[in-house]
Formats: structure tokens, sequence, C-alpha cells
């Protein structure tokens, strides 16, 4: 006979009449356990519900139907949303009613003729009806049953000592920004409404399906070559993605005028922090004459301004023309400074508007008082602009803080490397050079009169060069290296940077002291290859050994033991090997956030005895996946706590049994189940499901989980859940009542209620 799995859409053969002492029928696919109906009819042979194909035991009587095909191998997909779906066995009762109308017959005296219904012959009862058994609960299959009879002590990965430069005057290593050097025109850096106009563009960005615009102004033109000068944000979308692709920028000159042109550009320089960046565009139409960042205005509260820009961009356009530019005033209401002292942001009263991004803010007499940034909704007007000065210095070149990175060591010597990014559009920095000093004291800094500080005595000197990290980013790099005795004689470590610039301007950083130390490191050294592991398998029987492979987290629930997708270096899964875990190490996998591809592990293998079948069967204990520099950078089973109450249910849910309790998660509109019994979607905050819960509902709430405004997407969401004492059909997961769902926004702010 052929039944269906109440649970997936599997169908199994079991022998029928069933005998009254067999046990419930485990399904092969989803191993679930449950007990067939007394007769279920058969499904014809070419009909199936299930998209896999028919998975089905051995048939014990002689039948003309077709084997059922072996079922597909399941992998783990990044997230898996199940469907928990209901089949109710319908029984109808067919009535004979007289003349076959429906309606009983009248004689001449009005009196109705009663109606005879056939008995209907039922099968004969059995003498002991089979009670309907409690399913029994899941136990370790037999042949893995030695594996997981006896806790297995993890081999922990080796520590080693690793040398390393710590900070200890919080100092930056960073060089002043170079003074902008400009010749002085005669006007001094003014400009007519006429040539501010020109110099304005409108600017056209698109990260994949994403469009975006934004203004910017030329501040540099050399012949058919023209520097435009915008924000960091408007050729960098905020809610462009590493998918959608670098941004395609199109500046348009003139725009909405009648001798309107554009050019493709490209972004030269950006600095995210100072939300500035600057675009080259080449092959100029015209040459407009530029806004110079260097000759500014002395700023005074009150001083009136213009602000320049396309406001709403395209929504001002007339047709299917771009937007012409749109002049506003205001005034300079307050000037911000920095921790340094120098102007951080000008604050604007007037009427600047979201689109007027990266436009310029001119006095009265044209000349640059900042780059328009920000404004404060709500506020009537106010905005702010980044100073006239960062980006002349930004426009002239810029170092930024350094980076200093271990990058190996021996019994003589430890290896380091020195990386400090470089913004230089124009290709000012000439070389820079990093100074080492070692020694008991370090030497006092002393600020150089002239700009930065000066050089110390007595140092090592290692030349840096400019290497390109990208198409928008340049740093300066260079390898240094100290003797490893020093890390317990003169630990004291100074390091100071010097830069020159093209115009013979030579800057020095403010010294920096640092501590050589040696760093206990996990690595993941001892682990031996995965081939090696496998050529020698019969070596390892019933031993506990490092493995060194790759694994893609997260993995199907399979009961008690779990089984897992472990390849070699190479991504080839090794052959006769079976790689299985229990509940703690499967669920802490599957609460990490998904991989498109598989990462490099070092696992803690207890191996099996070889089986008959030539396959051998390996108790994965623990997983440590390596990070660069063969470092381990995480470590499953976590011996590390967690504050997220969903994580910790999903981890042991049988201690919350009868408790109702507060979580954070996300909702799906996905909702599965019978209509009177309902199954909802909740995903962990690393958008995995938890694969050791089974959320159940009142039909109310699923009808409002439905709603057509909720679907498409993902929603942050409080839901209050009651813990029952009983798992799905008694093996499975355990079920928790979801009693109410509070949407929420990203700020945490109550959106919606759903009870």
């Amino acid at each position: 006979m052929i039944v269906q799995c109440p649970h997936c859409p599997a169908k199994l053969n079991v022998p029928y009449p069933r005998p009254d002492d067999l046990p419930p029928v485990r399904c092969p696919r989803c191993q679930a356990v449950f007990q067939p109906p007394e007769e279920q009819a058969t499904a014809p042979d070419n009909e199936s519900d299930d998209p896999f194909g028919s998975v089905a035991s051995e048939p014990t009587q002689p039948t003309n139907r077709k084997p059922a095909q072996p079922a597909a191998k399941q992998v783990p997909v990044k997230l898996i949303v199940g469907a928990l779906v209901g089949i109710g066995a319908i029984v109808g009762l067919v009535f004979a009613v007289a003349g076959g109308s429906g309606k009983p017959k009248e004689t001449a005296s009005n009196t109705p003729e009663p109606v005879v219904t056939p008995k209907k012959e039922s099968p004969p009862k059995k003498e002991n009806p089979r009670p309907n058994p409690t399913p029994p609960k899941l136990t370790i299959p037999v042949e893995y049953t030695e594996l997981f009879a006896a806790t297995v002590t993890n081999r922990p990965a080796p520590t080693v000592l690793v040398p390393a430069l710590q900070n200890v005057s919080r100092e930056q290593l960073t060089i002043p920004p170079f003074a902008a050097k400009v010749e002085m025109p005669e006007d001094m850096g003014k400009m007519t409404l006429d040539e501010t106009k020109k110099a304005t563009a409108f600017l056209k960005v698109a990260a994949g399906a994403l469009q975006g615009s934004g203004s910017g102004f030329v501040i540099r033109a050399d012949g058919e070559q023209l520097l435009v000068a915008t924000n960091h944000h408007v050729i960098s979308p905020r809610s462009a993605t590493v998918a959608d692709g670098p941004p395609v920028v199109t500046v348009v000159f003139e725009s909405g005028s009648a001798d309107e042109w554009e050019r493709p550009g490209e972004v030269i320089a950006a600095d995210s922090e100072l939300d500035l960046a600057i675009v080259r565009v080449t092959k100029a139409k015209r040459t407009p004459k530029p806004i110079i960042p260097a000759l500014s205005p002395k700023l005074m509260e009150t001083m009136d301004i213009r602000i320049c820009g396309f406001p709403f961009g395209g929504a001002l356009a007339l047709g299917a023309r771009n937007p012409n530019i749109t002049i506003g005033k205001g005034t300079v209401s307050s000037i911000q400074l920095n921790e340094d002292k120098k102007i951080g942001r000008v604050q604007i009263d007037g009427s600047m508007n979201p689109g007027n991004s990266g436009g310029p803010v001119v006095d009265a007499e044209g000349r640059l008082v900042g780059v328009a940034v920000s404004i404060i909704k709500g506020s009537n007007g106010i905005g702010f602009a980044v100073p006239a000065h960062e980006l002349a210095t930004l426009l002239a070149g810029r170092v930024y803080p350094a980076l200093v990175l271990p990058v190996g060591s021996d019994e003589r010597q430890a290896s380091f490397k020195l990386l400090a990014p470089l913004v230089d559009p124009l290709g000012n920095v000439k070389g820079a050079t990093l100074h080492i000093w070692t020694g008991d004291k370090a030497p006092e800094p002393e600020p150089d009169p002239a700009g930065g500080w000066k050089p110390i005595d007595s140092t090592t000197k290692v030349e840096l060069a400019k290497t390109d990290l990208g198409t928008r980013s340049r740093a300066l790099i260079g390898d240094f290296r100290l003797p490893a005795g020093i890390a317990g004689k003169t630990p004291t470590v100074v390091l100071q940077l010097e830069c020159k610039s093209e115009a013979g301007a030579v800057l020095y950083s403010k010294p920096v002291v640092h501590k050589f130390v040696l760093n206990g490191v996990q690595s993941a050294s001892d682990a031996i290859p995965m081939d090696t592991f496998r050529k020698s398998i019969a070596k390892y029987a019933d031993q506990v050994v490092a493995v060194r492979g790759r694994m893609i987290p997260g993995t199907p629930r399979r009961g008690l033991v779990y089984e897992l997708l472990i390849s070699d270096d190479a991504d080839v899964r090794p052959e006769g090997l079976t790689f299985v875990a229990d509940r703690e190490v499967a669920t802490q996998l599957n609460e990490l956030a998904p991989e498109d591809q598989s990462l490099p592990v070092r696992l803690t293998l207890k191996v099996g005895k070889p089986a008959t079948d030539g396959t051998t069967a390996v108790r994965v204990t623990q997983v440590d996946f390596i990070a660069k520099g063969n470092r381990i950078s995480n470590t499953i089973p976590s011996t590390e706590t967690t504050n997220d109450p969903l994580i910790l249910l999903n981890r042991a849910p049988e201690k919350f049994v009868g408790q109702t309790i507060p979580v954070i998660g996300y909702l799906s509109p996905v909702v599965a189940g019978r209509e009177d019994d309902p199954e909802l979607t909740i995903l962990l905050v690393s958008e995995q499901r938890p694969g050791n819960l089974h959320f159940a509902t009142t039909p109310v709430i699923a009808a409002k989980v439905r709603d057509p405004a909720l679907r498409g997407f993902l929603h942050v969401a409080r839901f209050t859940l009651r813990v029952e004492n009983k798992e799905l059909d008694g093996v499975g997961p355990r079920i928790v009542t979801v009693t109410k769902i509070e949407l929420i926004d990203r700020t945490g702010k109550l959106v919606r209620v759903i009870e």
C-alpha cells in the first residue's frame, strides 16, 4: 500500500494489511516517524506530488508497479524554509434516495413514504484493535553508535608566538596635509554668477539597478581634462552593495540649457570620512573656469552665501531634459571647529535640499566657502558644508594613518609591513620614508614651527613605495624587520614617517611609541591535509586527529546525527568518508551567516573503523575556521556566551519548556502548514533558520502575516514565544507557539503589532 508522509511530499510503500506488532514508519526523506492509516488509496503510477521523485521502501508482495527511484541526494543551502503539509483522509457516505430525485415521494394522503437506506457493509472488527502508539524518541543509528558512545577530548589548535607592535602612545602615525600652494591670479578667485553656473555640474550615478544624482563643480581645468569635486556619498550610494559593481558616473555640464553636454567621469580620489570625492573628466567639449578651493574667503558668521546645485535631482527637470541649475541664498550661521582647532564644518541657514549634495557654496563674489554635504530634516533650512580648505588639502595630496601588520617571524627576526593609505589626485607626493628607532627610553617629540614635527635621530630608514590598491585607492607600503631578541631586552620601538612633495616640501609625522611584544595566537599549523588523511585512513582508526579541509557552514536536520559537507583544499569531496556531527556542532554551524563558497577549516575528527563496504564514518567534534596567516578566527562549538535569546532557545529548547520569552529575529511572510495548524518562518539575525524550533501559531496571526503588504521582504520583529512541552511528531523540533509579533524598524521603533 502506498501512503503519503504527512510531513513532506514523499510516498512510501508499506505492507497491507499491517500486522499489529509492527512499529511506526520512519520517512527516509524527512526522518519523521508516523503511524500509517488503516487503509489509504494507492496513487496512480504517473502521478506524484513529490517534485524530487517518490521515496518508497521495497514492496512485500508481488506488484506490477515500477520500482521507486532513489531519492536525490540533498545538500545544504544558505536558507532552508520548511513547509509542513498535513494530509487528511476524507470518507464520504453515499445515500440512496428513492426515485433518484433526492426528494421523498408523496402519496394521495400526503403521507411521505419511508426512505430506505441500504446498509453499508463494514469490514469485520478486529478483536484487539491496535492503539496509536507514541512515536519513539530518536536514537543514534547503529553504524554511528561507537563514534558517539563516549565524550571526545578535542585537540585544540596549537598556540604560536607572533611578534606584534603595540601602540603605547595611542597617537596616529600620519603625515600632516601639505599646504595647498597655488598661483594667485589678479582676481583672487572671484567668479561671476554665469561662471559659477557653468562650473557647476549635474552628476548622474548608476550602481547596478540603483539610480541616483547629485551636484559637483569644476576645481581644476587642464585643456581637455577637468577635475570635478563632489561628495563621497554621491558617487558611492549608501544603499549600493558589492554585488552592484562600481558606480558609473556621468557628468552633465550646463545642465538643462540648450548648450548642455555630458561626459563619463572617473573617480580618482575619495575620502569617506570627510565625505569628499574628485571625479576626472577627459575630452571635455568646453573648459569652464574652475572654482579654486585654495582661494577661499575668510569665513564670518552672517556672511551672505549662494548655494548652487540641483535640488531634488531630476524632479525639477522639464520633460525629458536634465534639470536646470538652482541658485539659492543663505548665510553662514555657525563655524564649527574640530579637535585640531581648525574649521571642521560650516553651518548654513538657507535653501539647501537633497540633491544639493556635492555642489559649491560660494560667497557673494563667487569664492568657495565649502561643499554642500547635509541638511537637518525638519529644521527649516539648516544645513552643513565641508570647508574649502579640506578640499584643497585633498587635492594637494594626503597621507592617512598608517597600519603596522606582522607578517612572519623566525628565531632571528620578526617581519612587519607598514601600509599608509594615500590620496594624491595630482601626483604631488614624490616619496616617503619610514624612520625606525629602538632603545630603552623613547626620545621626546619636538614640533616643527614650519609644520609637522622634527625628525628623531639615530634611526634606521626604509623607503616606502606607492602602490595601487584598486581603481580608487593607493597606499605607501614598505617592509621592515626587527631582531627577535629585542622582545625581552629593548622592547621600545619608535616609528616616524617622512614625506616629500614635488614642490620640495618635507613633512614629518609625530613620532609614535610602540612596544615590541610576542602574542599567543592559535594556528592551524598542526592540521594534516585532507588528501593525506584519506590515503592513510586505516592508520588513524579510533584516533582523534586534526585535519585541514574546506566546508560550507550549515547542515540539514538529520535527527541526533547530522552529516556535514567536507571537501579537500581543491573543493573535492573525499571518497569513502562520511563526516557526521552531533546536534551542538550542527546547531552552531547553522547559526552562521550563509556563505556562497566553502571556507578553509581545521577539523578535529574522531575516526571510526572501516565498514564492510569500505567506507569510514568520521565524527566532527570541533570546527576551527582558518583566516589569513593560518590563524584560527572562529571555533565551533564556541565557548563564548551569547546574549541572543533566540540563539539560546535554539541551542537548548528543553531548558525553556513552559516559559514565555521575548526574542528578536526576522519574520518571513512565508506561512506553511495547514490552515488550522500554520507554521511561521522565523530567522536568526544571521538570516538562518533555527533548525531545532517549530514555530506554531494561530490561524488569526497566520492570516495577518500573509498580508500582501509584507510580501517580498524579511522584517525585523520582536516575537513573544511560549515554549511547549512537546516536539513535532514526538521526534522533531521543539514546538514553540508565537502569541505576538511586533514589527520594528532599524532604529527599534514599533511599526505594527500582530496578535
